[in-house]
């Protein structure tokens, strides 16, 4: 394996693990944090979480247009496309949801409609992230 992979490896990893814990505690968890200090605590939590995730998805980008620019193959151009779907749902689906949230606060059909978005993202980064783990080893 190539260190070009391997980094792909470790960001696709990075990713996988932030959308499954966001898919399992903490999307789910916003249903109990108490009404009046919901917006406080959603304004920390995301510009917190941002802090691990823009460089997770700058670096994933990168790597990824790096690899077509180097002569990727089927694979690493199927991995371009879904990372493709992955931030249209991040940003057509997933961040409606955490602005509504931010501007009127805890709304629990929002925080079930963004477990469900984010159901999406989980599914499409670990696929990636397969992708990308059956492109090292054939």
């Amino acid at each position: 394996m190539d260190q070009l992979q391997l980094a792909r490896n470790v960001f696709d990893f990075g990713i996988v693990i932030v959308v499954w814990l966001a898919q399992v505690i903490m999307y789910p968890s916003l249903a109990h944090i108490e009404r009046d200090s919901f917006v406080s605590w959603h304004r920390k939590y995301s510009s917190r979480i941002a802090f691990f995730v823009i460089p997770l998805l700058c670096g994933q980008a990168m790597i990824i247009g790096i690899m077509i620019y180097l002569g990727g193959g089927v694979l690493t151009i199927l991995s371009a496309a879904i990372i493709v779907l992955c931030w249209a749902s991040t940003f057509g689906l997933s961040v409606p949801c955490h602005a509504k949230l931010q501007r009127s606060g805890k709304d629990l059909s929002v925080i079930r409609r963004l477990v469900w978005t984010n159901l999406v993202r989980t599914i499409l980064w670990t696929s990636v992230f397969v992708i990308g783990l059956w492109h090292s080893f054939s």
